[in-house]
């Protein structure tokens, strides 16, 4: 039997293990901290204390109502009756609650013997999980038929990443994105304005558009462009402006989802919660005011959130945790988003 003998050296003279004092806690983990989701910044939560509820929308149409533009329908002649020939409609859309929970147990023998904090460390990954859950229902209503929805080129007449400023008309990113606001801002009576719109879309998409002429010329062109630019996070990630063409905000969202159990090699099927090619328009958090408080296009009602739970288990001898959530998202003000799909050419 050959043996290997060797001189003593600064790389042979230890076993390697897992040490956090001699690795400097180096846990190679790709569990999203919560914080970090986007989901807030385009959907509202209201706290509910039943599953199932009701919350009350006017018609939008009956604010505005005029049926003469010079009120010669409404004149109160002295000596006759008041008028009242309008009345205020109204609906009780229904939400209902679903409780949702991932878990998590970890052996006693693992537990103590763990030179990690591994009851911790598989919360985060549950909980990272129950925040992309939470996204993916979000998503899943501003994409559903709830929402005013039309292609790209019905929108701009052409996908928003093929048009150019050059041809009459056929700056079609522009023209689609003014389309959709001038359709907001009609169908809330001017409530909802143009700075209150989030554009939501995923990486693809925004990285299509970044390519755009549309968007090459305006940044190009604009005197403001490279002071606004140098510290804009969303240009330097996705090459996409914070802002475009006056609305609120850009929101690039990166949520992924894996929808399949890991192989051998512990890898699964990954994509972008949102599809390619989608394009959401949405009213932030707080910018419809109502007399109940204030939504957005996409309501959550939770009844349970983000609830982190562990238990010892004595008669398996073990650690078991979860993360529960008990929740719905709803697209409480529809006339204030709208979906575009099919928005840039592959």
């Amino acid at each position: 039997m050959t043996q290997n003998f060797s001189l003593n050296s600064a790389n042979n003279v230890y076993i390697p293990t897992f040490s956090p004092e001699a690795s400097g806690q180096l846990i190679v983990s790709y569990a999203r901290d919560v914080k970090r989701f986007g989901l807030l910044k385009y959907t509202q939560v209201t706290k509910v204390e039943k599953q199932q509820g009701k919350y009350i929308r006017l018609n939008p149409y009956d604010q505005s109502r005029l049926l003469t533009l010079d009120g010669s329908d409404n004149v109160w002649a002295d000596g006759a009756d008041r008028p009242i020939n309008s009345d205020v409609q109204f609906e009780y859309p229904l939400y209902g609650t679903n409780r949702h929970s991932y878990g998590f147990f970890v052996g006693d023998l693992s537990a103590q013997q763990a030179a990690w904090d591994i009851v911790a460390a598989k919360a985060s990954v549950v909980a990272s999980r129950m925040m992309t859950l939470q996204t993916a229902c979000a998503l899943t209503a501003l994409t559903g038929s709830d929402m005013p929805t039309s292609t790209a080129t019905v929108a701009g007449g052409g996908k928003w990443n093929a048009g150019n400023n050059t041809t009459a008309n056929q700056n079609y990113f522009k023209i689609g994105v003014q389309k959709v606001l001038q359709t907001i801002t009609k169908a809330t009576n001017a409530v909802v304005s143009a700075e209150d719109i989030c554009v939501i879309m995923n990486p693809v998409t925004a990285s299509k558009l970044a390519q755009c002429i549309e968007v090459i010329d305006m940044v190009k062109q604009s005197p403001f462009a490279v002071e606004a630019l140098r510290n804009d996070k969303n240009f330097s990630l996705w090459g996409l402006p914070s802002s475009l063409f006056g609305c609120g905000e850009v929101i690039v969202e990166p949520t992924v989802y894996t929808s399949t159990n890991p192989n051998q090699a512990g890898i699964g099927t990954q994509n972008f919660v949102l599809a390619d090619g989608s394009i959401i328009f949405a009213a932030r958090p707080g910018s419809i005011e109502g007399q109940m408080g204030s939504f957005s296009t996409c309501h959550g009602y939770f009844k349970e959130e983000m609830t982190v739970e562990t238990w010892n288990d004595p008669v398996n001898r073990r650690e078991v945790g979860s993360v529960t959530s008990d929740f719905q998202y709803v697209i409480a003000a529809p006339a204030s988003g709208y979906l575009i799909t099919e928005a840039v050419a592959v």
